[in-house]
Formats: structure tokens, C-alpha cells, sequence
């Protein structure tokens, strides 16, 4: 949520300041400003000027937002910049970990194959799985895992008549 505050105002500004070169063209007759100056001041001087109040969102600055505040408001002298980078370094926390905005998918693994088993061996092995059970060697739920498994390979075995 911060930073998608920091990125409205960081297109605010940019929008204020073409806005500004725009009145200042009006106003100074003839004077039409150099794109690459547009450029400039739309993608590199706001990221720089807001340097201070990113790191320290960056940090979870428990005073994160005052020091947004004095950064926007006084970011243009260059004393509130630097009063505001050193306000910043002095955060208590460590750096929060990269977390990608979109999170990878990773493939499912195949599930393994089911054995080809008869039905006589799942029969033997629900035999053992009782008996293991009854003489205390298996609690409950290791027993009812177990019979879900032999279950879940008994559905599995093709319908041949032999």
C-alpha cells in the first residue's frame, strides 16, 4: 500500500513539474523546453528527490511518514533532503526482503504412478495395516492414512476380467 502511495506521488510531482515547465514556456515568450529535459525531470528527478522517504518505506521507518512529509515539503532545499537522508539512516530496523509484486507459479509435480498392484496384495497389505494397528504398533491416524492409500490404489487398478 506504500508504495503504491509513493508511486501517486511521485507521478504527482512529475505531473507538476511538466505542468511548470509548460507555465514557465507560456511565460517566457518564444521558449519552448527541450524534450529531453521534459524526460529528465519526469523520470529521474522525482525518484532522486524522494530518496530519503523510499529507503525509509523500504526500512518501515516507524517515522516514515514524517519524514515523507518534510521530504516533500522541504526536499527542494537541499539542508531537508540531507536532514531527511540522515533521519532515514538512523532507522532501528534491517532492510525488508525482496517480494516480487508477482509471485512465480511453480509447475506442479506429477504425481507419482500409481504401483500395479492386485488385488491380492492390497488385501494383504490391509491385512497387515489391521494387524499393525491392533498390536499398537501404529497410532490411529497413521492406520487411517494408510487405509486411505490402499483405498485410493484399489480405485486406481483397471477393471480387467481375467
Amino acid at each position: 500500500m506504500k508504495t503504491l502511495f509513493f508511486l501517486c506521488i511521485l507521478a504527482l510531482a512529475a505531473v507538476l513539474t511538466v505542468a511548470a515547465n509548460v507555465l514557465l514556456s507560456r511565460l517566457l515568450a518564444g521558449y519552448t523546453p527541450d524534450p529531453r529535459w521534459v524526460l529528465l525531470a519526469i523520470v529521474v528527478i522525482p525518484p532522486l528527490y524522494f530518496v530519503p522517504s523510499i529507503m525509509a518505506a523500504n526500512k518501515s521507518h516507524p517515522h516514515g511518514t514524517a519524514i515523507f512529509l518534510v521530504n516533500l515539503l522541504l526536499g527542494w532545499t537541499v539542508v531537508g533532503w540531507l536532514a531527511c537522508l540522515i533521519w532515514e539512516a538512523n532507522a532501528p530496523g534491517a532492510p525488508k526482503t525482496y517480494r516480487p509484486l508477482i509471485m512465480p507459479r511453480r509447475p506442479a509435480t506429477p504425481a507419482d504412478p500409481a504401483p500395479s498392484t492386485t488385488a491380492e496384495a492390497s488385501a494383504r497389505a490391509l491385512e497387515a495395516l489391521v494387524a499393525q494397528r491392533y498390536n499398537g504398533q501404529i497410532t490411529e491416524a497413521e492406520y487411517l492414512t494408510g487405509r486411505q492409500m490402499i483405498i485410493d490404489q484399489w480405485r486406481q487398478m483397471p477393471l480387467v476380467a481375467s
